[in-house]
């Protein structure tokens, strides 16, 4: 003799399934990989260095940091340099603005991080998350830029 299951029961089992695979879902996506736009390998060769930095990094030097930063710049401030590989290495009276492989190190990053008391960069407001992290990235995997 077979009993037939009420159909409330067979709903709410239904609906809990439909609960679960949600909820494993939920908790698989948490883990996804982050955005493309940032860089998260350090293993990354110099031709990939290069493009990244070409296509990550100096836009938002040049739209953030050259107003003041480059030999275009009506005044350079701080007498810094972000428009050549020498100038990021050399830095200025703060120390190099780029050290490859520490980001802790490079000044650019300490300043963009909002953490330096006296230089908070751009002055106009805190860079996002993720243009942050991209920088970080390319300053560990060794901050290749193709420039002179």
């Amino acid at each position: 003799m077979i009993r037939r299951m009420p159909a409330w029961i067979v709903t709410f089992s239904c609906l809990m399934g439909l609960v679960i695979t949600i909820a494993s879902y939920d908790r698989m996506s948490t883990h996804a990989a982050p955005p493309a736009s940032v860089a998260t390998r350090l293993d990354m060769t110099k031709d990939e260095q290069i493009a990244f930095f070409k296509k990550k990094v100096e836009p938002v030097l040049r739209d953030h940091c050259y107003e003041c930063h480059s030999a275009d710049s009506k005044e350079l401030k701080g007498n810094l340099r972000l428009d050549t590989r020498e100038g990021l290495r050399k830095g200025a009276a703060n120390g190099p603005a780029v050290v490859p492989g520490d980001p802790d190190a490079s000044f650019l990053i300490r300043s963009i991080r909002y953490t330096e008391d006296d230089y908070k960069m751009p002055p106009r407001g805190k860079l996002d998350d993720e243009i942050l992290q991209d920088l970080e990235s390319w300053i560990k995997s060794g901050a290749e830029d193709g420039r002179p």
